[in-house]
């Protein structure tokens, strides 16, 4: 019996050592992974652009630059005007402003220091043609002004004055 007692004593053993390993404790780790969640918010603007009344009338304009070009009898003259820089126009192209009202009225003041009541209008739908009227007591001047294009910050437009004249401005709104 008592070799059957250490045999049965060495099998639990050898039982008992060969579980040890796959008795080992275990180490749990619990993870937590935040998950980051960048949220931009945005206020959406909608931007209406303005129209070309709403653009002319936002502001009172001035002359920035101006060609003349004169053909004559003796060949061809060309002025030239650049605000603060060069006037070969002549005198008072640097106080000639002009007011559009949303009403198709305004004022111009003159190279000559007048001023002026004035109308105008768009006389084709795509904006591009103008006619202003210029009233000083019983006179007037008409200026068809052609090839219209009206921005926040500028007016281009170019004018066949009379035959033989062709002017083409930049007209910009004014501080004062």
């Amino acid at each position: 019996m008592k070799i059957l007692l250490s045999g049965s004593l060495l099998f639990v053993s050898v039982v008992i050592i060969s579980c040890l390993p796959s008795c080992t404790k275990e180490k749990i780790v619990t993870e937590v992974k935040t998950d980051t969640v960048t949220v931009t918010i945005r206020d959406t603007v909608n931007v209406i652009p303005l129209t070309a009344t709403q653009i002319l009338s936002k502001y009172k304009w001035e002359v920035y630059e101006s060609f003349q070009i004169i053909h004559g009898l003796k060949g061809d003259d060309t002025t030239h005007y650049l605000k603060g820089v060069v006037n070969t126009v002549g005198g008072g192209v640097e106080i000639q402003r002009l007011t559009f009202n949303a009403n198709g009225t305004g004022t111009y003041i003159g190279g000559d220091g007048l001023n002026y009541t004035a109308t105008w209008l768009f006389t084709t739908p795509d904006q591009q043609n103008m006619k202003l009227v210029t009233t000083y007591g019983s006179s007037s001047a008409t200026y068809n002004w052609n090839l219209i294009s009206i921005k926040d910050s500028a007016i281009y437009q170019t004018t066949a004055a009379y035959p033989g004249t062709l002017i083409s401005s930049k007209w910009i709104p004014t501080n004062d």
